[in-house]
């Protein structure tokens, strides 16, 4: 997938600058059959968050999602859709294994979704999000690190792999096999 701006539309090529200022010349041939939209010509923006919340929280979780609402519409309006035409969505989503997941479904009209007007908006999306939990004195559930030493060798192995690795987690320094843990 590719984003950008066109700069120029010819016969056989088509121009465009990337988000990070970079020139790309597409022969239309490469073009011929992808589905193609112009953001810059839609009026409504969408702003979409997965969050995460400690099992301990559990009960907290309800009042937060109603307040995590109502900082958001009114850090956003007017033009937060709240009429019900567009979801207005703050739900506690599913369950894992380590954590509470919550989603954050806003829409927005008169706000295009790219250029500063857009980022401003999801800004002042995040931002009232964490004065949500501030205000029930809650913490994001973030998947820690965990590092071990062995023969003078340090292995650091991520967060996404600890989520992904299953029940137990093992990871290989040299020739020999170590069970770091329960993931």
């Amino acid at each position: 997938s590719f984003s950008g701006t066109v700069t120029s539309l010819g016969w056989l090529e088509t121009t465009v600058r990337g988000g990070n200022e970079l020139i790309h010349t597409i022969p239309n041939a490469k073009l011929e059959g992808i589905p193609v939209s112009n953001l810059s010509r839609h009026e409504r923006c969408q702003v979409e968050q997965t969050l995460r919340f400690h099992y301990k929280d559990v009960r907290k979780l309800p009042a937060l999602l109603e307040t995590m609402k109502q900082e958001i519409i009114a850090a956003c309006e007017p033009n937060i859709v709240t009429d019900g035409s567009r979801p207005c969505r703050v739900v506690w989503s599913g369950y894992s294994e380590r954590y509470l997941e919550v989603m954050v479904d806003m829409h927005f009209e008169g706000i295009k979704p790219i250029g500063d007007k857009y980022w401003n908006n999801r800004q002042k999306v995040l931002m009232a999000i964490q004065l949500a939990v501030d205000k029930h004195d809650m913490e994001f559930a973030v998947l820690q690190c965990c590092s071990i030493t062995k023969n003078k060798k340090e292995v650091v192995v991520a967060p996404q792999l600890l989520s992904q690795a299953g029940s137990r987690i093992a990871i290989r320094l040299g020739a020999t096999p170590i069970i770091v843990g329960d993931a």
